[in-house]
């Protein structure tokens, strides 16, 4: 309270002595040696000024760094072309990962995705532009100039004249909050275009493996359609020696239409699955006169132990990593608002001439008060924000450790009913089909047990493929969940040193 009363009766006896020009010698000599220590600290406060206003001017606009980041990042979705390489080139350029002819695999189907999809390329801009933002906060306000020529109006010869210049200082204290802030939300711009990338990686390793079940549906239903076509003949001959009844070949001759069936959707389903992978890959008007290779589901080195994967999550998540820049920019956001119970100060500067053809030059600061608004409500404001971004990271959290164990769950359970058709159930109803179909060559079995058998194994074996392609989306979700790689050097969330 002490320094503002001395502040307002300096101010005080300052326009005292303008408009007592009596009591100017009596002033000046009282404040003579506080205004030159005034301008000695006035010089002192210009060199510091120009020194990080010249430090601050050196940050670039370029923001190769953070895009270096980025793909680094993007490498551990494992692709065949790089992911710096790939964003050099145009987003609906062909790509060099694949000539849209030959067989598609999975590492190649990511790289065009990386090449070609829009959000991907919407992340790597949004690092653009908080790099020119950071680059922005750090630049100090610009200097006002005002001027002004006047006439006599007395008729005493002169012309009044006067060029004054202001420079705000305040943003000697509020830049370091503001820059702050714009770091830690670039950080978290890199780490999104990370968490971006790995979205691409589990969506279109899904969608290639259902082109992959999708592809397996329509052999399986080829050959069960051939396998009844067989069963019809034999049913027509059957008629013709009078040892099948003519219900049981109108039940041949409905199986073998019900496969017909399966196959024409089959093939349709095949068409929608490529279409739905080829627009993953931004590429959505390509051929689709191609095959997909690659095993269903591949063999990836997942760990078995839950702790292991949530320790993997804990080290990996990307975008755990920018709701934590989120609020590392908020609680920077915090110091700046405490800022405003400070005064905002202004340097002038002022060269004016009077009618008298006398010169002078004056300097001195210009303060707003923090009086009426004394940056209470900011700080209320910015710690409720505080809360929320330490709630919704909490929240992330929470919900990482979730995905991580429910996709692990559900990829156990998908293994092991495979594992349980592979080794019992599909060998036995083949088994049961074929004996089926000699003993009914044989006369020994009616048509029935026939039609039975071979329903059994058609419908075990479309279970298979279900559940490989299921065992295959649990993979890639459980990849996804832990942040994009098993490899914990690989997958390991980077340093960023912004500069």
């Amino acid at each position: 309270m002490l320094k503002w009363m001395i502040l307002v009766k300096l101010t005080f006896d300052v326009f005292r002595c303008f408009f007592h020009p009596i009591t100017c010698f009596y002033y000046s000599f009282i404040y003579r040696r506080f205004f030159i220590r005034l301008f000695i600290r006035l010089q002192r406060a210009s060199a510091v000024c120009v020194l990080m206003t010249l430090t601050w001017g050196c940050m670039s606009l370029d923001p190769s760094y953070e895009l270096g980041m980025a793909a680094q990042e993007t490498r551990r979705i494992n692709g065949t072309l790089d992911p710096n390489e790939a964003w050099q080139l145009d987003v609906q350029a062909a790509s060099p990962a694949w000539n849209g002819h030959s067989d598609l695999s999975y590492d190649a189907a990511v790289s065009v995705a990386l090449q070609g999809d829009p959000s991907l390329r919407m992340a790597l801009a949004k690092i653009v532009e908080q790099r020119a933002w950071y680059v922005q906060q750090g630049l100090p306000s610009n200097p006002s100039i005002g001027f002004g020529i006047g006439a006599a109006i007395d008729g005493i010869v002169g012309a009044p004249m006067f060029v004054q210049g202001m420079q705000m200082l305040s943003w000697l204290w509020k830049n370091p909050h503001k820059v702050a802030m714009a770091e830690a939300d670039l950080k978290a711009a890199v780490y999104m275009a990370g968490q971006q990338s790995v979205i691409i990686l589990a969506r279109t390793r899904i969608e290639l493996a259902a082109v992959l079940a999708a592809q397996e549906r329509l052999a399986l239903d080829k050959e069960y359609h051939e396998l009844t076509e067989q069963t019809l003949a034999q049913a027509h001959k059957a008629k013709r020696d009078d040892a099948l009844s003519m219900v049981n070949i109108q039940r041949a001759v409905v199986e073998n239409a019900e496969a017909m069936l399966a196959v024409v959707e089959s093939e349709h389903q095949l068409r929608e699955k490529k279409y739905l992978l080829l627009n993953t890959m931004g590429i959505p008007n390509a051929s689709i006169d191609w095959k997909a290779m690659g095993f269903l589901p591949p063999k990836w080195k997942i760990p078995t132990d839950e702790a292991a994967l949530l320790t993997l999550a804990r080290d990996n998540r990307l975008d755990v990593a920018a709701a934590l820049e989120k609020v590392n920019m908020i609680e920077a956001g915090l110091g700046l608002a405490k800022t405003k119970r400070l005064p905002d100060v202004s340097l002038n500067v002022a060269f004016q001439k009077n009618f008298n053809d006398r010169e002078a030059i004056l300097t001195g600061f210009s303060f707003s008060l923090p009086i009426f608004d004394n940056g209470d409500p900011a700080v209320a404001m910015e710690m409720a924000k505080l809360t929320q971004a330490r709630m919704a990271l909490l929240s992330l959290s929470e919900k990482a450790q979730r995905e991580v164990l429910t996709s692990y769950n559900r990829l156990l359970e998908a293994r092991s009913q495979m594992e349980i058709i592979n080794k019992t159930q599909l060998e036995a109803a083949l088994s049961a089909q074929n004996s089926s179909i000699h003993a009914y060559s044989k006369g020994l079995i009616d048509y029935n047990t026939v039609l039975m058998t071979q329903r059994s194994h058609v419908l075990t074996a479309r279970h298979l493929i279900q559940l490989k392609f299921a065992t295959m989306q649990a993979m890639c979700m459980l990849r996804q969940a832990i942040g994009g790689s098993f490899n914990a050097q690989l997958g390991a969330v980077p340093d960023i040193d912004i500069h």
